[in-house]
């Protein structure tokens, strides 16, 4: 039985109901900035057009593109595309991990917009703007014949964000919530960080296994839990406000004032289990009543 192709390109689609507010060049220089980090070969940057720009490092090829009212309604569309590039004898290590990277790059335009949708799929043919324009096209032609009948044109005159469109939007999420709580303590109004201030986390490519997508490393070395984990961590707190209200209220307070620690949410989960369990041991709160009054 023959195997199936591996996927060579992994390609995200970022609906935004208007235009994203981010800025698309910054966005292609802290791409630049981000890569240079990297011992992973020679780097090239080409403007196809406005709006569209082609990176290839190595033997990774990666194409960023915004374009603008795709569907007639003010619909914008961010596409990320990361992949083998034509250069078979480049570096290879960034293209063997084009999921993890286009992942990455998308999840830090979501945190500075946030997208209504989000599309994933793969190709096995090199990316290229051709590639990028049918897929638009395609998604355009979609949206239009949603917005044929009356109802759709009423939710197109909404356009309401939903929370959730799939698990892998957690990590945006919980990012922009880190980012809000982070303005707050520095007495900021606004939330959104300026354009100069977007940051790409390096990307460990020494290592096959994505581990620096749960963890990133601070400047001191020492290791940063990322989105998943502060999202383990209040997850934690929230079962113990069910099961014991003072603890996990005092916890989530601490996770939303301090940052959320999964060491420190864990710990309290392990020492009121084992509160709970002596309680239940010995009947209960009118059990431990009892011992003290016999032995008072």
């Amino acid at each position: 039985m023959n195997a199936l192709p591996q996927p060579r390109t992994t390609i995200g689609q970022l609906v935004f109901a208007q235009r994203p507010g981010f800025d698309f060049g910054q966005l292609l220089s802290d791409l630049d900035t981000a890569l240079a980090s990297h011992d992973v070969g020679a780097r090239s940057l080409n403007w196809e057009r406005d709006g569209l720009a082609v990176v290839d490092v190595g033997a990774a090829r990666i194409i960023l593109a915004l374009m603008e009212d795709i569907d007639g309604t003010g619909t914008a569309l961010a596409t990320v595309a990361v992949g083998f590039g034509p250069e078979p004898d480049g570096d290879t290590r960034l293209a063997r991990r084009h999921a993890v990277l286009a992942r990455i790059i998308a999840d830090r335009i979501g945190a500075r917009s946030a997208a209504v949708e989000t599309i994933w799929s793969h190709s096995e043919d090199i990316g290229n703007p051709d590639m990028v324009d049918r897929m638009a096209a395609s998604l355009a032609a979609r949206r239009r014949s949603l917005l044929d009948g009356p109802a759709g044109r009423a939710k197109a005159r909404k356009a309401v964000p939903r929370h959730f469109v799939e698990p892998n939007d957690l990590p945006r999420m919980m990012a922009k919530l880190e980012s809000t709580l982070e303005a707050r303590r520095h007495g900021r109004t606004d939330a959104t960080r300026s354009h100069g201030d977007m940051e790409i986390p390096p990307l460990d490519i020494s290592d096959p296994v994505a581990g620096s997508v749960l963890f990133q490393t601070a400047d001191d070395g020492s290791a940063v839990a990322t989105a998943p984990l502060r999202l383990a961590a209040h997850m934690i707190d929230a079962t113990l406000m069910v099961v014991a209200l003072p603890v996990g209220a005092a916890m989530m307070t601490y996770s939303l004032t301090r940052g959320a620690d999964l060491n420190t949410s864990a710990r309290a989960m392990a020492v009121c289990g084992i509160g709970i369990g002596i309680m239940q041991t010995f009947g209960g709160l009118e059990g431990i009543e009892s011992l003290l009054a016999q032995a008072i």
